[in-house]
């Protein structure tokens, strides 16, 4: 997906219920969801699966409407929207007094470097699990509990 499509269609369910100032976001969900399954049935195979763990014989399977396979692409459809509505006020100097506006454009863009900043940090947290997870000699409840991924 691509920031500008994730911003319609987050914006699309988002807009279906906003009330100036402020949009509900139970309203939004149902839709939003909607919108994560769809993309994991994109990637599923004819039986909605994504992933089926058949190396190891468990016969687990991860794919559309499990979680945390929907927490992932609801994820990333926000962050694309976030970052869509950020750089749309940005390119367009959003403001209520007088538009375009290069102060709050300005303002704008900082946000969206800080959004960046932010997500860029989170991906600096997931490299370093990988390369601790994959180093580790000894798998288990005691290395989760080690990375703090479990109480």
């Amino acid at each position: 997906m691509s920031i500008p499509e994730g911003k319609k269609l987050a914006g699309t369910a988002f807009d279906k219920f906003y009330a100036t100032p402020t949009f509900d976001w139970a309203k939004s969900l149902p839709e939003l969801l909607a919108i994560a399954e769809a993309r994991a049935r994109a990637k599923a195979n004819s039986g909605d699966v994504i992933y089926d763990f058949k190396d190891c014989g468990s016969g687990m399977l991860y794919g559309v409407g499990s979680q945390e396979i929907t927490a992932w692409e609801m994820s990333v459809l926000l962050a694309e929207y976030t970052a869509g509505v950020l750089a749309q006020k940005a390119a367009e100097g959003h403001c209520p007094k007088e538009a375009p506006c290069a102060k709050a454009s300005k303002e704008f863009l900082r946000m969206l470097e800080d959004y960046r900043g932010r997500l860029n940090g989170l991906v600096a947290e997931i490299d370093a699990l990988l390369v601790k997870i994959r180093g580790s000699q000894t798998l288990g409840p005691q290395l989760a509990k080690s990375l703090g991924l479990r109480d």
